[in-house]
């Protein structure tokens, strides 16, 4: 008999927040070759089209 999957029960979702530092934070630390694409899908999230 296969071992039942354990669920992620004792994880959070982060809080949130006002600040906009812990997100640059999190971009920095990607490897280099992904900063342009990581900018351009947070400069998308912050500003949605019309």
């Amino acid at each position: 008999m296969p071992e039942a999957v354990k669920g992620n029960a004792s994880r959070k979702p982060p809080e949130p927040s006002a600040s906009h530092s812990a997100i640059d934070d999190w971009t920095v630390r990607h490897m280099s070759h992904l900063q342009p694409i990581v900018k351009l899908l947070d400069e998308s999230i912050d500003n949605p089209g019309p």
